[in-house]
């Protein structure tokens, strides 16, 4: 990553938990310290749910049990809110409105608007392993091979 582009991260800390032939398994525990993170709105990793990451590349410095800090490109957690929630309103909106004037029956208009939103969401299903091509984790401060 570009030395300015350091600042535009959203960083967790981590302990390595498997290290494999095409990178590293990375767990992230929740931490009290996300209440008070500017992209915790954006963030999923403020849950209080365990993540696990994984991050392609090799590490030849890092051991299993190693803390570590785990980056993500915050523009990355931007275009995940759209893809996520801001997207899948307006075509649940979309349709309802459309649904509405095509027809009298409320019912039949919120059904289509909420098969209309499962199919967007069917798509990003699809489109899924590409999507996670464009969403690269990074061991911050560390370089890899």
């Amino acid at each position: 990553m570009a030395e300015n582009s350091k600042s535009e991260l959203i960083k967790h800390a981590g302990v390595v938990s498997e290290i494999n032939n095409t990178g590293l398994k990375v767990v992230i525990e929740p931490q009290s310290a996300c209440g008070s993170c500017n992209a915790k709105s954006i963030c999923s990793a403020g849950s209080k749910e365990v993540k696990i990451i994984e991050i392609s590349g090799k590490y030849p410095n890092i051991k299993v049990g190693q803390n570590v800090t785990v980056a993500l490109k915050q523009s990355v957690g931007y275009r995940a809110l759209l893809f996520g929630y801001l997207i899948p309103f307006v075509v649940l909106m979309v349709a309802l409105l459309a649904a509405t004037s095509l027809t009298s029956n409320e019912a039949i208009a919120g059904l289509f608007s909420l098969a209309a939103t499962a199919f967007y969401y069917l798509i990003l299903f699809f489109f899924r392993k590409k999507i996670k091509k464009s969403v690269e984790f990074v061991l911050y401060g560390e370089e890899r091979d």
